[in-house]
C-alpha cells in the first residue's frame, strides 16, 4: 500500500481535472479517471451500494477513519513529515483492541468484530 503522501498527490488531480472540463462524462469514463469508485447499471445499484456498506462496516473504523485524514492531511505535509506521522498513527493503531482483534481473528480463520477501540 501506499502511504499517504503518495496517494494525496496520486488521487486529488485526478478528481479535480473535472472542475476544468465542462461535458458531461458517463459511469464508466467517471470509474477509469478514479472519479467515482465503480460504475454499475441501474438496475443493481441498490444491492451495489448494499453490498459495498457491509464491506466498510467490516473494516476497522480506527484504522479507516486515520487512513483517511491521514491522505488529506498529507497534501499540507512534505514526504518527511507525512511518513513520521504514518509511523506514529501506525504505532498507535497497533495498541488498539482492533488490532488485537484483528489478528485473533487471524490465527482463529475468522471474521474479525471491530469495535472502533
Amino acid at each position: 500500500m501506499d502511504d499517504p503522501y503518495t496517494l494525496s498527490r496520486d488521487l486529488i488531480p485526478h478528481r479535480m481535472q473535472r472542475f476544468d472540463r465542462p461535458e458531461s462524462i458517463d459511469g464508466v469514463e467517471a470509474e477509469r479517471i478514479g472519479f467515482i469508485n465503480r460504475a454499475v447499471e441501474p438496475e443493481v445499484l441498490e444491492a451495489e451500494v448494499k453490498k459495498w456498506a457491509e464491506e466498510l462496516m467490516g473494516l476497522p473504523p480506527l484504522a479507516v477513519g486515520l487512513g483517511k485524514r491521514m491522505v488529506d492531511k498529507a497534501l499540507d505535509m512534505d514526504i518527511l513529515t507525512s511518513l513520521d506521522v504514518n509511523a506514529q498513527v501506525q504505532s498507535m493503531l497497533i495498541k488498539t483492541e482492533d488490532f488485537t482483534e484483528a489478528m485473533r481473528a487471524r490465527v482463529e480463520k475468522r471474521r474479525p468484530q471491530f469495535k472502533g477501540k
